[in-house]
């Protein structure tokens, strides 16, 4: 098995502040992420943790690299590992210097995607390992003509968003997976609650008073008796409910990918958006919403 060494350059996330750089000169760390020994250099403007690593790889990756010089759609799986392992590296070293160093200039997403990506055999030529485009997908409500009379008709009797479409459109512009998930899960906790009270308003003081049945029961019983349907998304709303409160009450956390908080965000914003569609089943904006989503991921997880 081939052995290689992967480097790594990921910009570190800093708001403007008025904190001088932690270091005078090129800081080095070790750290053990995953399989991997990683090396972090942290240079001196700290623009970026350089994260390096060698590992044995096999001999479809090394045949890989090797033909892949321009660009890519995405990563076999060990090479996503190896990135990944990286990453984990050189975010452990970022998360420390802005918690122990007192750094909260550092943003809550320490350090974004890689840069730029490298590998080398032996004392060889350093070559570059293309870089999957960034994914950006959504799919918005379209309207056909007379698209603004069917809005202006919503605004005429009063139709509103649901507080929890700010929570979750708040998760659409966080980067950070955990406090993603977080507000994801906020918002689908609000969006019920305030869809079951406007559908039936007797009920308000239960709702508001009584302790909260979980996310599931509220999605599935609760809102096919009051609003005709229980949600299409029970799966998905279960295991972002378990999810989250491994977030909150578990000191280790739990690991959470892009990927995957993008595939909760597009399944938490349908789930709203069919509630809506059951709110207001007259009106045709609110009916071209539950086909509509938006996430967003890097190509590599």
């Amino acid at each position: 098995m081939p052995t290689l060494r992967f480097t790594a350059h990921f910009p570190i996330q800093k708001r403007k502040s008025s904190f001088a750089p932690a270091v005078q000169a090129s800081e080095y760390y070790h750290v053990t992420s995953g399989p991997l020994h990683v090396a972090v250099d942290i240079p001196a403007d700290e623009s970026y943790a350089v994260a390096q690593a060698e590992a044995n790889v096999s001999a479809d990756l090394h045949a890989w690299l090797v033909s892949r010089t321009v660009s890519v759609n995405s990563y076999p799986p060990e090479l996503a590992g190896m990135l990944a392992s990286l990453d984990g590296g050189a975010r452990r070293v970022v998360e420390a210097i802005k918690y122990f160093l007192i750094r909260p200039d550092i943003l809550d997403n320490a350090i974004g995607m890689a840069a730029n990506f490298t590998w080398t055999e032996g004392d060889g030529e350093e070559k570059f390992v293309p870089i999957p485009p960034e994914t950006w997908t959504s799919a918005m409500v379209t309207f056909s003509s007379g698209g603004s009379a069917a809005m202006q008709d919503g605004l005429d009797k009063g139709y509103r968003p649901l507080i929890g479409m700010r929570h979750l459109f708040r998760a659409m512009q966080e980067a950070e997976p955990r406090f993603r998930w977080i507000d994801i899960t906020i918002a689908l906790e609000l969006a019920i609650k305030e869809a079951l009270i406007r559908k039936h308003p007797e009920i308000e003081l239960l709702v508001l008073e009584m302790p909260s049945p979980p996310l599931t029961k509220l999605y599935d019983k609760i809102m096919k008796h009051y609003l005709g349907e229980k949600s299409p998304y029970l799966a998905a709303i279960k295991t972002g409910m378990e999810t989250r409160n491994k977030l909150l009450h578990r000191p280790d956390g739990v690991l959470i990918t892009g990927s995957q908080t993008a595939d909760y965000l597009r399944d938490a914003h349908r789930a709203i958006n069919h509630v809506f569609k059951l709110l207001y089943p007259e009106w045709s904006v609110a009916q071209g919403m539950e086909s509509a989503f938006y996430t967003n991921a890097g190509a590599v997880a």
